[in-house]
């Protein structure tokens, strides 16, 4: 009767902690101590196993907890007072529009120094 090998991973410490403690009757001191060294590989396979479970699961918890916040925030248009619909989106556009007129702005600027280095670097040359 050959005996098995020690666990590793988490299913082998379950199958191989059932098997032994079939057997665990019919063995001699030597396989006992086998026994125990087996019982402690696989209780401290079973503890990593659940600390990586509970990780995984407040991820999981703080990744649903943002999306829920993302999706229930509200952004504010209006400082004060009462806004139409017309008005906010006008309000909107233009927040928008400003944000392009930005963005170009930086482009322009990134392009005009990427030429001025080229030109120094022929110069130099």
């Amino acid at each position: 009767m050959e005996l098995p090998k020690l666990p590793g991973t988490y299913f082998n410490c379950q199958r191989g902690l059932g098997e032994w403690v079939d057997w665990a009757e019919n063995f001699c001191p030597s396989s006992k101590i086998r026994f125990q060294q087996g019982a402690k590989e696989a209780q401290v396979c079973l503890a990593q196993a659940e600390l990586q479970q509970e990780t995984y699961q407040n991820i999981q918890t703080r990744i649903q907890e943002g999306k829920r916040r993302k999706s229930k925030s509200r952004r504010v248009i209006q400082k004060g007072g009462i806004i139409t619909v017309e008005a906010a989106r006008q309000t909107k556009k233009e927040k928008e529009d400003k944000a392009k007129e930005v963005a170009i702005k930086k482009a322009r600027k990134n392009i005009q120094i990427a030429v001025n280095k080229a030109k120094t670097a022929l110069n130099r040359r």
